[in-house]
């Protein structure tokens, strides 16, 4: 499932949003603080980018 790609594999943001509350999925938002604290999806999970890249572990 992907949300950017062309064709049948598609999927909507409220699917996506869909796969998410059913546990499915997970949003990993890696965007820094400051972008996160301007807004973010609801039940994404926040670890900045930096932080990965640090050798970060993910929650």
């Amino acid at each position: 499932m992907f949300l950017f790609r062309r064709g049948t594999d598609r999927v909507t943001p409220a699917q996506a949003l869909q796969t998410t509350i059913d546990g499915d999925a997970v949003l990993l938002d890696v965007r820094e603080q400051v972008e996160w604290n301007a807004g973010h999806a609801p039940g994404a999970v926040h670890v900045p980018l930096s932080r990965l890249v640090t050798g970060a572990a993910l929650p």
